[in-house]
Formats: structure tokens, sequence, C-alpha cells
């Protein structure tokens, strides 16, 4: 990301410098290594040969669409954490979820190949189970999204009757400690990733609020 000032794009940045980095590398051990964004390359003679001259579909998530394709014709995919590609995020709240909806839906799309996948032959479990867990992605956000506002308005409801006391304090920060083990570790590979390909580093505030971001957004 080209602004390290903007809070949001800084955000957006750790999503996929480093959150995305790990999952990727975690997607060797299954072979399910997806293609994504600006950052794939691939020969198209390649594609042509074992896709045909039409080998992307109808799906908005045409990364992860082509990405099925090559695996159910058991072609492998690298992952090179050696390289990045930078690219522009988004500034506006209004485009980044039209963006993050755009990928929901492209996602549904992608449950088109879902009958292929289970049919195929070739595929092993651990790269069908890889599959099955990305395309079940939308409907675990929103059972989990669900979960986070009922258990939340009963937990208030709860500490609303006890009134305030000091165990409530001690879970409070416990909770708060414990996610933010996270949040703490994505910052510093962050860090680290920016220092060794020689980018320029956020703000000292930034990188103190960032823990809190992402162990919000993610936990």
């Amino acid at each position: 990301m080209k602004d390290v000032t903007n809070f949001m794009f800084i955000a957006q940045d750790v999503e996929f410098f480093t959150i995305n980095n790990f999952i990727q590398k975690a997607r060797r051990a299954t072979k399910t290594i997806g293609l994504g964004g600006n950052g794939q390359f691939f020969r198209l003679s390649m594609i042509t040969e074992h896709l045909g001259y039409q080998p992307w579909g109808n799906a908005l998530l045409d990364d992860y669409e082509l990405t099925i394709k090559l695996m159910l014709k058991e072609l492998s995919i690298a992952y090179i954490d050696e390289a990045f590609m930078a690219q522009e995020a988004l500034r506006d709240v209004k485009r980044f979820i039209r963006q993050r909806s755009r990928w929901v839906q492209g996602n549904l799309d992608c449950l088109a190949y879902l009958p292929m996948v289970i049919k195929s032959k070739s595929l092993t479990l651990r790269q069908k189970c890889g599959i099955y867990y990305f395309l079940a992605q939308p409907f675990i956000n929103l059972v989990a999204g669900m979960l986070v506002f009922v258990l939340t308005g009963l937990q208030l409801q709860h500490l609303y009757r006890l009134g305030f006391s000091l165990s409530l304090v001690i879970s409070f920060v416990l909770a708060v400690s414990i996610s933010l083990v996270f949040g703490i570790f994505f910052t510093i590979n962050y860090y680290r990733e920016l220092k060794n390909f020689q980018l320029k580093v956020p703000a000292k505030l930034g990188l103190i609020i960032l823990p809190f971001t992402i162990s919000y957004m993610y936990l």
C-alpha cells in the first residue's frame, strides 16, 4: 500500500501483506494455494492447453474460480513469499464494503464447482477440505457475526444485573489481553516484513493502535 498515514490503508496492508501471507503459507501444507488479486502469474499457453481458450467463467471471484479449475486439472500453484505486489487500498468505507460484498458474491458463485470438487478423484481429502473451508467462509462469517451480537448482548445484560465488581474488571482485562496476543504478533510480523522489503513503516501511534484493530477485526 502506498499511504502509510491513512489508518484504513494500514489495516488493509496488514491484511494482505501479513495475514494473507500466513494463510497462503499454511495452504502449502494442504496444496490449496490460491491465485489472488494482482499478484498472480501464469503462462497463457499452459492455461489454454488445459482449460481451453475461455478459461474464465462468470464468477466475480475469478481468481479463486480459476484456482479451482486448475486444481481439478491437477495443476499445481506455487506461492512465492520472497516478492510482493504493490497495490492501492480503498480509503472510502462505501467502496470498501462494496469490494467485500463482491468478494462474498464471488465466493457464492464458486459454489457451482462444489459438485465437481466432491466427485473429483484427483483431489486429495486435504485439498477438498481446503476448498470446502474457503467456500464456507461467507456462511461462517455470517454465523460468527450474529453470535458476536447475540453473545455480547447477553453478556451486557448479565453484567448489568451483577453490577460493577472486581471480577468483572479482571474478566475484561483477561479477554482483551488474550485477544491482543494475536494482534501484537501480526503487528510485529508486519513491522519486520516492511523492514525486510525496505518499505515505509507507519508512525508509532499507528503501530500502537494496530494490535487492537487486528484483534477486533479477526477475534
